[in-house]
């Protein structure tokens, strides 16, 4: 992707994401977000802040540091490291030089691995995604059985099923073949290896069922940490909703916002929140509240692995190197 490609992807994230808050905030009065915001309840927001902001990052971590059982010279404190790093990075540059960039960068100055960098990340992140979908599928079923909704275990149980289909598909041999060979034909030799890694990755998975299951059951209880700081904030808001609805709203949430097409999930998110929420009584200036505080958290997140990252013994010229390849 060229230079010119990228800045018209990120000023149209940007668009979008003014869009949708510009849109939001002409719907509701935004002294009643400000005044929402400002009678927070400071317990239950630093509980919140606690599971967001060291809790979840450490559950990653020990996935990550799982995934990676065969790189012996990868400590769970790097990975740690690595991770703050990432939370930082996306929180500076969160287009197309984010977070998963940069912990790619510090993992190769670490191993001098560039395909099991790259694929690790990716398949670490592939992971994430399967837990928050099975979460959403559970929550939904449960749900369903609450309220007779058809169409939240309808949407929840074709994320899953279609995530099934696609992982069922890329673990065939065959399968795995013909993107090779495009990857050869097209002469993508830097994506063709990275492919080839993450094939060889899977087939590695498929051989260590327990470190998959492993890492799935981490990521499952790393989601529920995020469903109750998400209710702990919205009780620290005064937000009235039981922790049901965000059992069946968070999963979703989180796999409609992982779509890169805003910035940083501005606007997306909010607007997310604004919809489901309403579905439980919640007034909308109460949700984008809530939305708001969750993201200023995760930025809480993002500026402790800033700290984390200056005090850590890399070099500053990984920055440069993850300049130049983009």
């Amino acid at each position: 992707m060229n230079k010119k490609t990228d800045y018209l992807i990120q000023f149209l994230k940007i668009i979008i994401s003014l869009s949708l808050i510009a849109y939001l905030l002409a719907k509701n009065d935004w002294r009643n977000i400000i005044n929402k915001i400002n009678s927070i309840d400071v317990t239950y927001f630093v509980y919140a802040s606690v599971l967001i902001v060291i809790v979840c990052p450490f559950l990653l971590s020990l996935r990550w540091k799982i995934l990676l059982e065969s790189e012996k010279n990868i400590t769970l404190s790097d990975t740690i490291k690595l991770t703050y790093a990432g939370l930082f990075f996306n929180l500076v540059f969160p287009g197309s030089v984010g977070g998963d960039t940069i912990k790619i960068a510090l993992f190769y100055k670490m191993t001098k691995n560039s395909a099991l960098a790259a694929s690790s990340v990716v398949l670490d992140r592939i992971i994430g995604l399967i837990a928050l979908t099975i979460l959403s599928a559970i929550s939904s079923c449960i749900y369903y059985k609450i309220t007779s909704d058809f169409s939240f275990s309808l949407e929840s149980g074709g994320f899953l099923v279609l995530l099934i289909i696609f992982l069922g598909l890329i673990s065939l041999s065959f399968v795995q073949e013909k993107f090779l060979s495009l990857f050869r034909w097209l002469k993508f030799k830097k994506l063709e290896d990275f492919t080839k890694k993450s094939f060889e990755f899977i087939c590695w998975f498929k051989s260590h069922p327990k470190i998959l299951l492993s890492t799935i059951l981490l990521s499952l209880i790393a989601q529920i940490v995020g469903v109750f700081a998400t209710y702990f904030t919205g009780i620290s808001l005064g937000v009235k909703a039981s922790l049901g609805y965000y059992f069946l709203f968070y999963p979703i949430i989180g796999l409609i916002t992982s779509i890169p097409v805003s910035i940083s999930g501005i606007g997306v998110r909010e607007s997310c929140f604004a919809y489901f929420f309403a579905k439980a009584g919640v007034p909308e200036f109460e949700s984008i509240s809530l939305s708001l505080i969750s993201f200023f958290i995760s930025v809480l997140a993002g500026i402790l692995g800033g700290i984390i990252y200056s005090v850590s013994s890399y070099e500053g010229k990984v920055l440069k190197e993850v300049n130049r390849e983009t």
